[in-house]
């Protein structure tokens, strides 16, 4: 028979979207009974009670955001500082060295967030009908699930942190730290105004599934990188570089930054809010991936000729030829 009969496309998407629906239905069952669990101790009931008006967050209600953003940011903090001396502990056993040591916990950490984000972003997405979907994007953003509200409050977080840490971790002497924290306070501007403004929260879930998808492979390869070894962390390397290729220079664009452009108002009643604001920081954004694009070709390309090992944007590894370092 033949792969491109729509039957039989249709066919293998039903059942895709059938195991789909029973994996949403287990962890859905699994958050429940843990919820109830929770929910059975009087003080954390009482806690709730007071956070849950202020957790689901109306459109311009800067109060709340303000509110549950104190309680995230801290708790993000711990949540770093424990991945990370979890991952420099178990860097040690797997015998590497401090400094190298200290590289693998900032991927480890970096690793588990994004990976994190990217599960609960797109499952929700999917589930809810609006990924792939951009008219559905900015349809009824009232009725919006825990996981949704939770994610992004915790890539708002996430971006906050960084940013305050940039400048004391271990990547503080990449080459592309400019970029970086340009990249940083743009998208931390995006998600504030998608969040805060007129409620594009289904926006915000997609961008943050499309967006976080690549980093997995990155950080997955640097895992391997320091646990295993060349070559078998270019695997992974190469799943990156083809999944921002195709994710961040080609689906973004399509599903994202080019509807905003054209159709921002016309989707939004007429009215988007702050849309020219979106759309320059969404083209900016845009810009800096283009750059980064540029970046891993060249690193491609130096794995296929042999003069690069590890990660390029670092002063301590990067390109080099006949074993002598290149600045790039």
């Amino acid at each position: 028979m033949d792969d491109s009969n729509p039957a039989r496309h249709n066919v293998s998407t039903l059942v895709a979207m059938e195991q789909f629906e029973r994996y949403y239905a287990i962890v859905s069952e699994w958050s429940q009974i843990s919820e109830t669990k929770l929910l059975s101790f009087p003080q954390i009931e009482h806690a709730w009670a007071l956070f849950k008006p202020h957790f689901y967050t109306q459109p311009s209600d800067f109060t709340s955001a303000a509110i549950v953003l104190s309680v995230f940011v801290p708790v993000f903090f711990v949540y770093r500082s424990l991945t990370k001396a979890f991952g420099l502990r178990l860097g040690k056993l797997f015998g590497l060295k401090l400094k190298d040591a200290a590289k693998f916990s900032e991927s480890l950490l970096f690793f588990v967030t994004y990976t994190s984000f990217f599960i609960i972003s797109a499952t929700t997405a999917i589930h809810d009908g609006y990924m792939f979907n951009p008219v559905e994007v900015y349809t009824d953003n009232t009725n919006i699930s825990f996981w949704a509200y939770f994610v992004m409050y915790a890539e708002l977080s996430h971006y906050i942190t960084s940013l305050i840490l940039m400048f004391s971790d271990v990547r503080n002497k990449h080459k592309d730290i400019p970029i970086m924290l340009t990249h940083h306070i743009i998208t931390l501007s995006l998600m504030t105004m998608a969040f805060v403004g007129k409620g594009q929260y289904k926006l915000f879930l997609q961008t943050i599934a499309f967006h976080d998808f690549t980093d997995i492979f990155l950080e997955g390869s640097k895992l391997v990188h320091y646990m295993v070894g060349d070559p078998l962390s270019g695997i992974p390397f190469v799943m990156f570089a083809a999944s921002f290729a195709y994710t961040r220079i080609y689906m973004l664009p399509k599903h994202i930054f080019l509807p905003i452009t054209q159709y921002g108002n016309a989707l939004n009643d007429g009215d988007m809010f702050l849309h020219k604001a979106f759309v320059g920081f969404f083209w900016g954004l845009y810009t800096l991936h283009l750059a980064w694009m540029w970046m891993i070709i060249r690193m491609c390309w130096g794995i296929v000729k042999g003069t690069v090992r590890g990660d390029i944007r670092s002063d301590g590894e990067g390109e080099r030829v006949k074993g002598k370092k290149v600045q790039a």
